[in-house]
């Protein structure tokens, strides 16, 4: 899956810049991760721990690093990107997100793998199949 794989080449990246490739010890928030990112870091001293920003110190930091990181980063495509309300919503499928969407259609930032992008996709299809139907069009 794209969404995974782009997270794995994001690990390997920060391991080879951070670590110098070293192996190393990962505390990944969340056991239900799909099979190949479990299956990479596995190869790594892994622990798969949900709410483990609850459990750990290190994981609730990096977890409020990368919040602000990310809020950070949607403040500047707010900028790059206007009609998306992601000066607002930071990324969630908020009902002003998802009207941006329906408008103007997705960025490129927008992860098309995700439930509501999908779902959006799915509703366009069924859209213009319902205007290929319509008696105007026959």
């Amino acid at each position: 899956r794209a969404h995974d794989m782009a997270i794995i080449r994001a690990f390997r990246e920060a391991k080879k810049k951070y670590t110098g490739g070293k192996r190393l010890v990962c505390v990944v928030d969340g056991r239900n991760l799909h099979n190949r990112l479990r299956d990479y870091l596995g190869k790594e001293a892994a622990v798969f721990a949900d709410r483990a920003d609850q459990k750990s110190y290190s994981v609730a930091a990096a977890s409020i690093i990368a919040k602000v990181t990310r809020d950070e980063i949607m403040q500047q495509c707010a900028k790059v990107f206007p009609g998306y309300n992601f000066e607002n919503n930071v990324g969630y499928p908020t009902k002003k997100h998802m009207e941006g969407l329906r408008a103007l259609g997705p960025t490129t930032i927008h992860r098309l793998s995700t439930r509501p992008l999908k779902r959006l996709a799915k509703e366009k299809e069924n859209g213009s199949k319902e205007k290929e139907d319509s008696p105007k069009n026959k």
